[in-house]
């Protein structure tokens, strides 16, 4: 089953101070290390390289009291009863510290303001005893930009288009 994906979000503002954020959420508490951070939780862990903002910055957020946090508050989940919203008993509405809802993310901002902003990250999924990325080589132009790596026994090449909506060329070497 593939284990090992890359993501990328092309953002365009009008205005160059509009913040951009790239959010990726996880079950338990995220550990950053340079730009990469992983998760481990259930079994399973979660590693997630930024290739691209170069100048990335990372705000990490969550555990107790701050599951949902946005616009400068919690924002947890209701406490239902029977006569709620047509809430039924076989429905179990999981409180706040349920590891599968909310918890933590990550935020990835870009260093410093610009009108077109790029987003790039390689993640791969295992099971707990996964250590490491491989090693990856990036490249950008005014057409295109990617990553380089080797998985495996093959050597990929995957270019995304910047100027388009959408374009992705994955070359095999």
């Amino acid at each position: 089953a593939p284990d090992l994906f890359i993501v990328f979000d092309r953002v365009n503002s009008t205005d160059a101070s509009y913040p951009k954020t790239w959010l990726y959420h996880t079950a338990a508490e995220p550990q950053i290390k340079g730009l990469e951070f992983s998760e481990t939780s259930r079994g399973g862990k979660s590693i997630c390289r930024t290739l691209f903002p170069k100048n990335a910055v990372y705000e990490k957020i969550g555990g107790p009291g701050r599951q949902f946090w946005s616009d400068g508050r919690n924002w947890p989940l209701p406490k239902l009863t029977p006569e709620d919203w047509g809430y039924n008993k076989r429905h179990l509405i999981p409180d706040d510290q349920w590891p599968l809802l909310g918890q933590w993310r990550m935020e990835v901002k870009p260093g410093k303001e610009a009108q077109n902003d790029y987003f790039m990250h390689l993640i791969q999924v295992g099971d707990e005893s996964l250590s490491k990325l491989p090693k990856t080589e990036t490249f950008e132009n005014e057409t295109s930009m990617g990553v380089e790596f080797k998985y495996g026994e093959k050597k990929y090449h995957v270019a995304f288009d910047k100027t388009s909506d959408f374009g992705c060329k994955i070359t095999l070497k």
